[in-house]
């Protein structure tokens, strides 16, 4: 068929004109051929003010039409680009001047190998001769329909592909460098913002790869299906990791778990409602559920922000910044997509400038945190430390007290030790007295003046020996009394028997029998005159529960290892009602002795705290048994 009829649209002059405007068609029979198209009189078709038609969803066929001018004399080879990339089914119908029509078949539900360039737009090649070629484009596709068609001479398309190639690597190098950034401090830190964030990422970068064809053009080729179908779940991941991510950075679960409730709910929808629509409805439902659900979630993501930041938490508010500019972008993409805005290049791109706004901004919020957090753990470090040093000179005040007490209790220990020699020097200067005064010493012969002498050094060496058994027991209390928290090598056997030189007199004189038996003298590293306080609380405690109880033939039995000391007795043990509270401080059962209740708690602290062991005590069948373990 001859084609005569004159197209109504401005005609587009090669290498002249700046944009192409076409006069458009809507056919919702889906049916007609190009031959019926051609009988459609102009005054049916809607002639476009701008060089980009848009179409909301719908299921009808699109026609284009446009006459192209070649004014030289040769033929002029031309490449032809739509800008969506997305489209389903596309026809190119071009009639020569001499009316030799020529078809191409193209469409993103084509094979890639039919496109003329390797780009993930679609596009084809003409040879255009000298004259007026007509064009009819027909657009079938169930996305939103943005028909901008582009020409150029090849030099210029591969101009503006290198162009496109560079803000294509500029774009998915720096979400990338984000991805490996947030992974790597995810592997050092193993904390779940970092994760989350590489996922919500790498799945916005694969949905940007599949609506724009990227993933069409690098690896789907031959399954042009599989890559439409990946477009909406890549969508519905996208949304629901930027809520998870959201969740994470804003510590909602922690700290607002009413937010946290209403984004779970959030995921659930993004989720469900896109899901529920390709079911019930179709593929188109589908995208038009996603395309509502990015926006909702955008705005959602911006909500969660705004109130945490409201909330005097200053850090959230970088992710405020961060969210506002992906909204900004998403909104403006997908207003542009759905046809509410007219087709504008930057404003298709919103999603991945705004995205790219969101992920620099996003990777300094999220350091900034960290510094807050980093900031905090500080603060609650030296909180801490404070607290345990307080908690130190509050243990060595208590140790002191505890002393202090034991002191009062260890004088009549001193007192009971000294009696015997102090009687001893007392029955030895009254003898010597005696033989003064009654005349008794002879000195008038050498021999008599000898046994004088000798029975005077006898009686000194005795007075000497004496005096050197209270000079002991002064050095024993004093050097166990003396303030001393440096760490000695030393042996539990020697603890156990300097205690027992402090304490045992006293034990005697009361008639109980200390038992001792020695496994091992490994040396081992400890706070010496702690431990004996240690011990002396425990063999006192004894002691007094003997007297009280009026125990007959009174037995402490110790055990030593190289790292334990087990003391037990036939005293008849502690009140099971309150054995497991003699270790609480101020807890005592010698009240009416004035009993401090602060032995065994430090003797607990000492042992568990400073030593870093473990103090116990349990009943035997005729008394009780105390387990020191280092």
């Amino acid at each position: 068929m001859l084609l005569s009829i004159s197209l109504s649209a401005t005609p587009y002059i090669l290498d002249k004109s700046e944009g192409v405007y076409f006069s458009s068609y809507e056919d919702k029979s889906t049916d007609k051929t190009l031959n019926e198209i051609i009988a459609i009189p102009n005054s049916n078709f809607t002639i476009s003010p701008t060089d980009s038609v848009t179409h909301f969803f719908s299921n009808s066929v699109f026609w284009y039409k446009v006459e192209i001018e070649n004014n030289s004399s040769n033929p002029n080879t031309q490449s032809l680009i739509l800008s969506a990339p997305w489209l389903n089914n596309v026809d190119f119908y071009i009639y020569s001047p001499f009316n030799k029509l020529t078809h191409y078949k193209q469409g993103i539900l084509e094979k890639f190998s039919v496109r003329a360039h390797s780009n993930n737009k679609i596009n084809i090649t003409h040879i255009f001769e000298p004259g007026v070629s007509k064009l009819y484009i027909r657009v079938h596709s169930l996305d939103p329909l943005v028909v901008k068609l582009n020409i150029a001479s090849v030099e210029e398309y591969y101009k503006n592909e290198l162009s496109q190639r560079t803000y294509r690597g500029l774009f998915f190098g720096i979400i990338i460098a984000m991805m490996i950034y947030n992974f790597t401090l995810f592997i050092s830190t193993r904390k779940k913002v970092y994760s989350s964030y590489v996922l919500y990422l790498g799945f916005f970068m694969l949905m940007v790869a599949s609506y724009n064809g990227y993933l069409y053009m690098y690896f789907l080729g031959i399954h042009p299906i599989l890559n439409r179908g990946l477009i909406p779940i890549f969508m519905l991941l996208y949304m629901s990791l930027g809520i998870v991510f959201a969740q994470n950075f804003l510590s909602l679960k922690e700290h607002d778990t009413k937010l946290y409730k209403l984004s779970q709910k959030m995921i659930y929808t993004v989720v469900f409602v896109p899901s529920i629509l390709w079911i019930i409805g179709s593929y188109q439902y589908m995208i038009v559920g996603a395309i509502l659900m990015t926006l909702f979630s955008s705005g959602f993501m911006f909500y969660l922000g705004l109130v945490v930041w409201l909330k005097k938490n200053s850090w959230a508010l970088y992710y405020l910044l961060a969210t506002t500019a992906g909204s900004v972008g998403t909104l403006l993409t997908a207003l542009t997509v759905i046809s509410v805005l007219d087709y504008n290049e930057y404003a298709y791109r919103g999603v991945e400038i705004g995205i790219v706004l969101d992920s620099l901004l996003l990777s300094i919020a999220l350091a900034e945190r960290m510094r807050i957090i980093n900031d905090e753990k500080l603060t609650i470090q030296k909180q801490i430390n404070i607290e345990i040093q307080k908690n130190k000179q509050k243990d060595e005040k208590l140790i002191e007290q505890s002393r202090m007490a034991q002191m009062g209790e260890m004088i009549s220990i001193i007192a009971h030790q000294w009696r015997q020699p102090l009687g001893a020097i007392s029955a030895t200067c009254a003898n010597i007295r005696v033989k003064l005064e009654l005349d008794l010493l002879d000195f008038s012969t050498p021999k008599k003046k000898e046994e004088s002498l000798e029975f005077f050094l006898e009686k000194l060496s005795n007075v000497n020996h004496y005096v050197q058994e209270l000079t002991t027991t002064i050095d024993d209390f004093r050097n166990f009394y003396k303030p001393n928290r440096k760490k000695v090598t030393t042996t539990m056997k020697n603890v156990v028997d300097k205690s027992i030189a402090v304490i045992g007199s006293s034990l005697s004189n009361d008639a109980i029998e200390i038992i001792t038996s020695y496994h091992g003298e490994e040396e081992i590293i400890i706070h010496e005159h702690e431990l004996m306080q240690v011990v002396l609380n425990i063999l006192k405690n004894a002691h007094d529960n003997f007297l009280e109880r009026e125990t007959q033939s009174p037995v402490i039995m110790i055990e030593v290892t190289s790292r334990m000391i087990k003391i037990s007795d036939n005293g008849g043990g502690v009140d099971e009602g309150i054995i497991n509270d003699i270790f609480n401080p101020y807890f005592s059962t010698k009240d009416e002795k004035n009993g401090t209740g602060l032995g065994l708690y430090m003797s607990k602290t000492i042992v568990e705290e400073h030593h870093h062991g473990s103090l116990s005590v349990k009943n035997l069948n005729d008394g009780s048994c105390f387990e020191i373990s280092l």
